[in-house]
């Protein structure tokens, strides 16, 4: 996923008033993102700035994790400020979801 598009994900969330959440993403993804410059490594967050379990790093401050059962280019974000709707296919900001994948 380009940054730019990572930029629009995170202003359409914030949008409807979901702040925290994190992004589930295939290790296809994580490369790419971990090659662009505005990725930050979790393991130089410092002591200011708690790593969840699994935390690989972030981008424009959103939360990364990898998982080998994401694949392709998806990205699956989870929030707990979402409700769950196992049916929906692809993000509907009228809804409220646990996660989605992008």
């Amino acid at each position: 996923m380009e940054p730019r598009n990572l930029l629009k994900l995170s202003a359409k969330m914030k949008a409807q008033g979901i702040n925290d959440f994190a992004l589930l993403v295939s290790p296809t993804e994580l490369i790419d993102l971990i090659r662009d410059p505005a990725f930050i490594d979790a393991s130089s967050y410092g002591s200011n700035k708690s790593i969840k379990e699994g935390e690989i790093g972030s981008i424009f401050g959103i939360r990364i994790f990898s998982n080998t059962k994401v694949t392709g280019n998806r990205i699956i974000v989870i929030s707990r400020d979402l409700q769950i709707d196992s049916e929906e296919k692809e993000f509907n900001p009228s809804r409220r979801y646990n996660s989605f994948v992008y």
